[in-house]
């Protein structure tokens, strides 16, 4: 995967098959950050009055997330968004788009990162992989290299 020009407002990527199938497939895990771990405090109350506001703070991300999960899908599914050329697919976004897939990648590699403990990742020991925990560790690396390549062909570095 590589930026192959950048127009205006628009990015264009060149991708392989395989690529764009890791990608898809990273987006289909969306939203990965349980509703319960946005808080409106870290001193959360058993009031009615907070826990009636939590209950609206969880309601309004379900319904945010509802319809990021319908952006993705709309976006993924556009003619033309990923077309066919010669050495694999072009893929073009708008730098907008493109904010937006960071966002949700980074709730990606969030929600990976808390299934697997939270860990500390400079502690020895705190980020070891099992058969249980592999996936999460998938999940969290994918998103990064995406999360990488998009944040450094945004900022004009050549990626190799």
């Amino acid at each position: 995967m590589k930026l192959l020009r950048r127009h205006k407002d628009q990015l264009v990527y060149e991708f392989s098959e395989p690529e764009k199938n890791l990608l898809l497939a990273v987006l289909d895990l969306y939203p990965l950050v349980p509703l319960a771990h946005h808080r409106l405090s870290r001193a959360m109350d058993d009031s009615p009055k907070a826990v009636a506001n939590q209950q609206l703070l969880e309601e309004s991300l379900q319904a945010d997330q509802a319809e990021t999960r319908n952006w993705i899908t709309a976006l993924i599914t556009q003619p033309g968004r990923f077309k066919p050329v010669k050495a694999g697919l072009q893929f073009t976004v708008t730098r907008a788009e493109l904010e937006t897939l960071l966002q949700i990648l980074n709730d990606i590699r969030i929600g990976s990162w808390l299934a697997l403990g939270s860990p500390e990742w400079d502690t020895p020991g705190n980020w070891m992989l099992n058969e249980e925990t592999a996936r999460h560790g998938q999940r969290l690396e994918l998103a990064g290299v995406f999360e990488m390549i998009f944040l450094k062909t945004l900022n004009g570095e050549a990626v190799e």
